[in-house]
C-alpha cells in the first residue's frame, strides 16, 4: 500500500471520526438542552445532525474512491464492507448517497422556516414534521430507486468478484 492511499484512508477515518462523535455531541444537546423557545427549530437541527451522523458512518464503512478511466468510472471500497462484499460496500454508498441531497434540502428547509418566522408565529410540531417528511421524499425515492437498482444487480449476480 503506498503512502499517498495510506494518507486518505487515515484522513477519512479522522474526519468521519470526528464528524460521527460532533454529530452525537450535537443531537444530545439539542435533546437535553434546548431551551423551550427554541424547541420547534431543535427538530431542524436535530434532522441535521442525525442524517450527516448517517452519512459519516455510511462514509467511514464504505471509504470509498472514484478512478476516472477512458472506459469510465471506477469504485473502489477500502473501508470495513469490503469484508461483508461488493453489495455491502454497494448499499452503504447509496444510503450515504441518499444523505447528501436531504441535508441540502434540510438546509434550505432551515433557512425558509427562520424567514418564516420573523413575519410569523412558530409552525406546530407537527407541521415542520409533515414538512420535514416532505422535504426527505426526494431523497427517500432516490434510495429506494438505489435499492430496487441493487437488487436487480444481486439478482443478475453483477457484483461476483
Amino acid at each position: 500500500m503506498d503512502f499517498l492511499l495510506l494518507a486518505m484512508i487515515v484522513s477519512n477515518v479522522i474526519v468521519n471520526l470526528i464528524g460521527i462523535s460532533a454529530n452525537i455531541i450535537l443531537a444530545f444537546l439539542v435533546i437535553k438542552k434546548t431551551r423551550k423557545e427554541l424547541r420547534n427549530y431543535s427538530i431542524l437541527i436535530l434532522n441535521c445532525a442525525v442524517f450527516d451522523f448517517v452519512a459519516c458512518i455510511c462514509s467511514l464503512f464504505v471509504d470509498q474512491r472514484l478512478i476516472p478511466s477512458e472506459l469510465g468510472y471506477f469504485f473502489f471500497s477500502h473501508g470495513p464492507c469490503r469484508l461483508f462484499g461488493a453489495t455491502a460496500c454497494y448499499f452503504g454508498y447509496i444510503v450515504m448517497l441518499h444523505c447528501y441531497p436531504h441535508g441540502l434540502y434540510s438546509l434550505f428547509y432551515s433557512f425558509c422556516y427562520r424567514y418564516y418566522i420573523l413575519s410569523h408565529d412558530q409552525p406546530k410540531i407537527s407541521t415542520i414534521i409533515a414538512t420535514l417528511a416532505a422535504v426527505y421524499s426526494p431523497s427517500f425515492f432516490q434510495l429506494v430507486r438505489h435499492f430496487t437498482l441493487l437488487i436487480y444487480f444481486v439478482k443478475q449476480d453483477v457484483f461476483r468478484c
